[in-house]
Parts: structure tokens; sequence; C-alpha cells
């Protein structure tokens, strides 16, 4: 269950960091929209939050060395890589 609830926290903090990344900053710095880095700036903030609380949790339970888990938290700073990094997890 633990690993399944990380994976699902991982591609949402992704999905959350493209969406910031990829729509919201072009919006803001392109077209002037100040609004979609508030809202979409504040959903990435919860979700690496909570990512974080999944990777701490998951790696207590499954006994992860601090590498892994120093890497786990690298991976949720770079684009596609919380994706890369829970694909690893299941095989």
């Amino acid at each position: 269950m633990t690993r399944q609830w990380f994976t699902a926290v991982a591609v949402a903090e992704g999905l959350s960091l493209i969406a910031l990344f990829g729509i919201a900053m072009p919006l803001k710095y392109g077209l002037g929209i100040e609004e979609a880095t508030q809202v979409v700036g504040w959903i990435h903030g919860v979700m690496v939050f909570t990512y974080i609380i999944a990777l701490w949790s998951t790696a207590r339970v499954y006994e992860w060395s601090w590498a892994q888990t120093a890497l786990g938290f690298v991976a949720s700073l770079i684009p596609f890589a919380p994706f890369v990094f829970a694909k690893k997890l299941h095989g």
C-alpha cells in the first residue's frame, strides 16, 4: 500500500511541476496572467509537501538508506524525475 501511495503522490507532484513550468510560468511571463502561478504554485507547494511526507514514510517502512531517501528528495526538484524514481520502486 505504501509504495502505491508514494507512486500516486510522485506522479501528482511531477504533474504539478510540469504544470507550473509548462503552463503557469508561460502564462505569467508571456501573457501577464499573474493568477496562473498563484494557483498552480500553491497546488505544487502542497504536492511537494505531500511528496516529502510520502517519501519519508515509504523510506521508513522499506528501510531505505539515507542515500536512497536523498535521491528521492532530489527527484522532487527535477522535472520528470519523480516519475522515474517512482517507476524504479516497482522494478
